[in-house]
Parts: structure tokens; C-alpha cells; sequence
């Protein structure tokens, strides 16, 4: 069965370990492909609900890897004991909802080597709460799924300096790579934005006047990170 570009950019972001553990494992696809592609000796799949671990219980036996993924009914980590996994994936859930878990769970995050997080909205505050917590963004990989934006993190424990405004709006990474993908999407919200723009110039009100504020503070973001993505001149690398 193919999988999708996320599912495989996740599992490529997973590295190699004696144990991985799936947040919010659903049909626990992430830790029986790693199973099987020899990544991981073994896994532990935890969800919080009843329908998705049926799910996983269903996906395992088919595969016949019943003693060597684990199902587990967890609300976030408070499922896992620090040090039991090496690799923890969390995906497929809001920002919020990956902070509250994270926060939650903070001993056990701190143990595992590595964390492959996919939040799926407020970016740029998770990548913000990622340095409070105490953690380091190693790498960002972004892709485009089936007209929806994803952002795949690989996270390790340990303090780094803080970034620009626009490095955590769009990414440091991505960033100082010129990735092609982020390119094409600051220009088509750069276009975006000022259309908008340019539709509430002669409107008044209050809420308007908030709203263009907000727009051109956006606009500036992206102008930054656009200036930063031009190709370096000859000579001047």
C-alpha cells in the first residue's frame, strides 16, 4: 500500500532506535512500517480513544507484529515512563493540543533522543514554545499533501538561541536553505495579502483599521524572509 507523502516524510525523519513511540498512533501505520523496514526493534502505539486503538489492534494482528508493537489507551504521554522510548512521533493534531502535550509530558519528551512533531496549526507559536520548553529544532522538512501544508520537526532536547520573528513564523531551516516549496508559498501569500490589502484601502471602522494593521505586519514577515531567500550573487558567498 502507498502511503502519503506526510506519512513517508514523517517516517523518514524517525532515524533508527531500539524503541519508537506513535502519539496518536490511528491505524498505528507509522510504527508498523518502521517495524517492518527494520528502524525500530519495536514500538508502542498509544491513542486516547477507544476507535482509533481498534484500529491499531487490527492494523498489528494483520501484520503479524503483535510482539513487537505494544497498544496502549494514553492521554498524550502519560502512557510512556522517561527513557522507555528513544523516538517519540507526534502527529496529525492541532498546535495547541501538541503543546499541552508536550508541557504535560515534559520528563518523558526529555529523555527521548529525538521528537518528530507535525503540528497542523499555529506554527510559529509551537516552534516558540518548542525554546521554552527547552528544546532545539534540528531540522524542518516541509511538503505539500493533497493541497494541504504540513511541516515535519525534528526536535531534540537542549537550549538554542532565539530566533527572528520571521524564523518562527516560517522557519529557520527552510529559511536559510532557500527551500523551493517556502518560496512558492510566501509568494502566493505575499500575493494574497496584498490583495487583501488593497480591497480594504478605502474601507473604514475600527476593526478594519486592525485588520490592515495585521495585514501589513504580515506583509513585512514575508518580505524578510523572501530578502533572505534571494540567491547569494557570485562572489558574495
Amino acid at each position: 500500500m502507498r502511503l502519503s507523502d506526510r506519512l513517508e516524510t514523517i517516517l523518514s525523519c524517525c532515524g533508527t532506535g531500539e524503541c519508537l513511540a506513535d502519539v496518536g498512533t490511528d491505524h498505528a501505520q507509522v510504527p508498523v512500517e518502521l517495524i517492518e523496514r527494520g528502524c525500530f526493534r519495536q514500538a508502542i502505539a498509544m491513542d486516547l480513544r477507544e476507535g482509533p486503538l481498534q484500529r491499531a489492534e487490527e492494523t498489528v494482528r494483520r501484520r503479524n507484529l503483535e510482539d513487537r508493537i505494544r497498544i496502549r489507551q494514553a492521554d498524550g504521554l502519560a502512557g510512556l515512563s522517561p527513557g522507555e522510548a528513544d523516538v517519540i512521533v507526534i502527529a496529525g493534531m492541532g498546535g495547541p493540543l501538541m503543546r499541552r502535550i508536550l508541557q504535560d509530558g515534559k520528563a518523558v519528551a526529555e529523555a527521548a533522543g529525538r521528537l518528530v512533531l507535525s503540528p497542523q496549526s499555529e506554527l510559529p507559536e509551537f516552534r516558540k514554545f518548542l525554546h521554552t520548553l527547552g528544546c532545539r529544532i534540528e531540522e524542518e522538512r516541509l511538503l505539500e499533501d493533497e493541497g494541504k501544508r504540513y511541516s515535519v520537526m525534528i526536535v531534540s532536547p537542549g537550549q538554542e538561541d532565539p530566533w527572528m520573528q520571521e524564523e518562527y513564523f516560517f522557519g529557520k531551516q527552510p529559511i536559510e536553505r532557500r527551500d523551493p516549496l517556502l518560496l512558492a508559498w510566501l509568494k502566493a501569500d505575499l500575493e494574497a495579502v496584498e490583495s487583501l490589502l488593497e480591497k480594504l484601502k478605502d474601507l473604514e471602522g475600527e476593526r478594519i483599521l486592525e485588520r490592515r494593521k495585521a495585514l501589513a505586519e504580515d506583509r513585512q514577515l514575508i518580505n524578510k524572509a523572501l530578502h533572505r531567500m534571494q540567491p547569494v550573487p557570485p562572489g558574495n558567498s
